[in-house]
């Protein structure tokens, strides 16, 4: 099993310093009506909104709207550069596995409501499609570089998100790769939730189980029983709750046994595995043992 790591390089958004034409400041008074509509189509803070009226009037929020894009693409109101060091505790982190290639990511914002939200699940899902590699330089089906929705969409939420350091990880082709997360919320085949996990696999249920529910459950028990380390051995102690050695541990959906004794069942072997959780390091085991 070769495990790789990558580093998102250049995420941060540079912005500008140049400042907004104050000529706005000096204008006639703004509907607010037509402030909340404006703030609702795009999004900015009510005051570049104002400002954008002030330029264009109140029935004229084509026109507004499309200046406020424009002026938020050239100098981003330095609202990234700005945030930048404040602390980042809340978000997401997410899994996904297809075949032989897997990936965990973080992506971290300063509150909940924004790591709940779906601009920002977007964002995560984003990572994963673009297939983590060199994001600065990858653009989307239309055109949009990966980095410039991150940093339209620091822009819009006024928060400081961060992406760390990506897992990939790649197996041998007779090993297959499962993921889960927990709480599970699933698009677009990417995991996402407070932990996460991958788990590789080798060997087909001589049972008939379906194997992607066989890794899932493995998945599962690798979130929920928090383990230490990994060691393949065939000496398979007594079941005990506080155990933290994997296949010594008791099995969740059947605790009678242990995670051994199941797999065992199954004629199948865990080779590898990895678990994220948000706010912490990561533990990992690996083990290429037959």
């Amino acid at each position: 099993m070769l495990r790789l790591r990558c580093m998102l390089c250049s995420l941060s958004p540079k912005l500008g310093f140049a400042a907004l034409s104050s000529a706005a400041e000096q204008c006639f008074k703004v509907d607010k009506e037509a402030l909340k509509e404006l703030r609702s189509r795009t999004g900015y803070s009510y005051v570049n909104c104002r400002k954008a009226l002030c330029q264009f009037g109140n029935d004229k929020l084509e026109e507004a709207e499309k200046w406020l894009k424009q002026m938020a693409e050239k100098e981003g109101w330095n609202r990234a550069t700005k945030l930048k060091s404040r602390v980042t505790r809340q978000g997401l982190v997410s899994a996904i596995a297809e075949g032989h290639r897997a990936a965990l990511v973080r992506v971290y914002c300063e509150t909940d409501f924004v790591a709940r939200g779906k601009r920002f699940k977007d964002l995560v899902i984003l990572s994963f499609l673009t297939r983590l590699w060199k994001l600065e330089s990858l653009h989307l089906i239309d055109g949009t570089p990966a980095s410039k929705v991150l940093r339209d969409l620091i822009t819009e939420i006024g928060e400081n998100i961060v992406v760390p350091p990506v897992t990939l990880i790649a197996s041998q082709p007779e090993i297959n790769l499962w993921s889960y997360a927990h709480p599970p919320n699933i698009a677009k085949n990417v995991y996402m939730g407070t932990f996460a996990s991958v788990v590789g696999l080798e060997g087909k249920s001589k049972v008939g189980f379906p194997l992607e529910k066989l890794g899932r459950q493995l998945c599962q028990q690798i979130i929920g029983m928090k383990y230490v380390y990994f060691v393949l051995t065939n000496c398979v102690t007594q079941v005990d709750e506080k155990e933290t050695q994997l296949l010594r541990q008791s099995f969740m959906l059947n605790p009678s046994q242990t995670v051994y004794d199941y797999i065992n069942e199954h004629s199948i072997k865990v080779i590898s595995f990895y678990r994220i959780e948000l706010g912490e390091g990561s533990n990992t085991s690996m083990n290429n043992s037959a």
